[in-house]
């Protein structure tokens, strides 16, 4: 019971920060989309469909407040007033988003995440930190399908396509195309040079 009298005191230590929030979702066009963010984050995978129902608002507050890297998505879904919304609650400046991102979005830490504006991401895609998504010399950037996760600083370059249930190892160089149902790894380090 402690937790849970911690997370209410948490809500309503923030309430007058988050009450804004709530309107825009409650008022949004995206609330279905903003939904699916949400349940992707890792503290409701495990939640009963009925929990997850029941414990919407009082999730979406704390994650708010807890997560601000699901700040920098609830703020590409809401619209204009993120604008307004960073003023009480800022976004992690150092993680850049597209607008064309599919439903169920879920960035993890993801400090340090770049992806170029204009790479499009399928549905339920999870991003871990240092990621960097973005275009080759040429201009050219990737599509990334549905239920992809992308490991801690693994980067992924070019007009490439990554197909549908793709998992993409820490530190990968992802330069080609990876089809769909695969899992994409660096070369585990090797000593090149040995003094003495």
């Amino acid at each position: 019971m402690i937790p849970e009298r911690n997370n209410l005191f948490l809500i309503a230590l923030n309430l007058p920060r988050i009450l804004l929030h709530i309107v825009c979702y409650l008022c949004s066009n995206a609330r279905g989309v903003i939904k699916q963010d949400l349940l992707a984050r890792p503290v409701c995978r495990n939640l009963l469909p009925a929990e997850k129902e029941g414990l919407l608002l009082r999730t979406l507050c704390l994650t708010l407040v807890r997560e601000p890297e699901y700040r920098n998505v609830f703020y590409l879904r809401i619209g204009m007033m993120r604008y307004l919304l960073n003023i009480f609650l800022p976004k992690v400046d150092s993680m850049r988003l597209p607008p064309d991102i599919g439903p169920g979005f879920c960035p993890v830490h993801s400090y340090s995440t770049i992806i170029n504006a204009r790479t499009v991401i399928g549905r339920n895609c999870t991003v871990l930190q240092n990621v960097t998504i973005g275009s080759d010399n040429r201009n050219q950037v990737p599509v990334i399908g549905d239920n992809v996760s992308i490991g801690a600083g693994a980067i992924v370059l070019g007009g490439i396509h990554i197909g549908n249930n793709v998992k993409i190892g820490a530190g990968a160089i992802v330069v080609d195309d990876v089809p769909d149902n695969c899992t994409v790894v660096c070369e585990k380090a090797k000593i090149i040079q040995k003094k003495g």
